[in-house]
């Protein structure tokens, strides 16, 4: 915009240099007029040229900062699906852990009510029914 401005005072300050400087050496005052007019039509030629070249510049600057923002967001979006993915493995992984330990608990507990149980009733009889009843099952 600096830019602009400084070009925009460079031509208007030579145009009108220049057309001050016809304008002396000119007699007539309708010429002066008439070059006076012709380095104002420049003069806003330009400057209209100069605001379409910043509105373009300005056009594709937002284009690009869209397009950097929407990368930004896919990269996120990836981002998110990863760690997600991988709290989801852990996730899966301590729940397995976990049935492992328990069923590893209660077989402990099986094993040690089965003792128990076989400590108290020790006799021959018992004994003799309880393989008969597996016996069955089996």
């Amino acid at each position: 915009m600096v830019f602009i401005t400084l070009r925009l005072a460079s031509v208007t300050g030579s145009l009108g240099r220049e057309a001050r400087q016809n304008c002396r050496r000119s007699q007539s005052r309708r010429a002066c007029t008439g070059q006076l007019a012709d380095a104002e039509r420049k003069v806003q030629a330009e400057l209209a040229s100069a605001k379409a070249a910043n509105q373009s510049r300005v056009a594709d600057a937002e284009k690009q900062a869209a397009g950097i923002v929407e990368a930004a967001k896919a990269t996120a979006e990836a981002e998110k699906a990863r760690i997600l993915q991988s709290a989801k493995e852990e996730a899966d992984q301590q729940m397995v852990k976990a049935k492992e330990s328990l069923r590893s608990q209660v077989a402990a507990l099986a094993v040690s009510g089965a003792e128990q149980i076989l400590k108290r009733e020790v006799n021959a009889a018992a004994h003799a029914d309880l393989l008969g009843a597996l016996k069955a099952k089996l």
